[in-house]
């Protein structure tokens, strides 16, 4: 891979534009690569045609490195219910960024607990109401309220700097709106 053709690598700013700042791109482009090819191979060993279009789409997304490929590849995870084993790879999570814009890596696999997640479906069904009753007000809510798809897991592998008790994902709140999210 190289720096896309026209991008500039050296940018002047500051009084004057005195101070310069030498932006390097591709800097993981192997390794990047090469987890885009396994996840080409892994698009070959899932259960049906959504699970395999994550796949597809986590690939174009690290070869391509466009935001666009990795949003897709989170809405054809959203719409991946009832699955048994459930997976995400990429710049998920926004935890130590004040302003929400800079993700961490990260990536876990892991199978889905079904007699948990049957005990919770019933309480996150009734999320609605019981997020009506906070004393919060409806300023500090959405403007249109998705249920979660609530899955119980054991983790097999999971890698990033910390671990999360849970996690709603994706974080993309346009994809929340439109197609909802899971909440694992």
């Amino acid at each position: 891979m190289t720096a896309p053709e026209g991008q500039k690598t050296e940018f002047a700013f500051g009084e004057g534009g005195k101070k310069k700042v030498k932006l390097v791109f591709w800097d993981y482009a192997e390794l990047v690569g090469k987890i885009s090819a396994e996840c080409l191979v892994a698009a070959e060993h899932w259960a049906n045609k959504i699970q395999r279009k994550i796949w597809e789409e986590y690939a174009r997304s690290f070869e391509i490195g466009a935001i666009q490929m990795r949003k897709q590849s989170q809405r054809y995870w959203v719409q991946n219910k009832g699955s048994r084993v459930e997976a995400n790879i990429g710049l998920i999570k926004t935890y130590r960024d004040p302003a929400s814009f800079h993700a961490e890596w990260e990536s876990f696999a892991a199978m889905v607990n079904q007699e948990l997640t049957r005990t919770c479906r019933e309480p996150v069904g009734r999320a609605e109401d019981f997020t009506a009753r906070l004393p919060s007000g409806k300023d500090f809510e959405k403007n249109h309220f998705v249920k979660p798809d609530f899955t119980s897991l054991e983790v097999l592998t999971f890698a990033e700097a910390g671990f999360p008790a849970g996690i709603n994902i994706p974080n993309y709140d346009d994809i929340r709106q439109e197609m909802g999210f899971k909440n694992i």
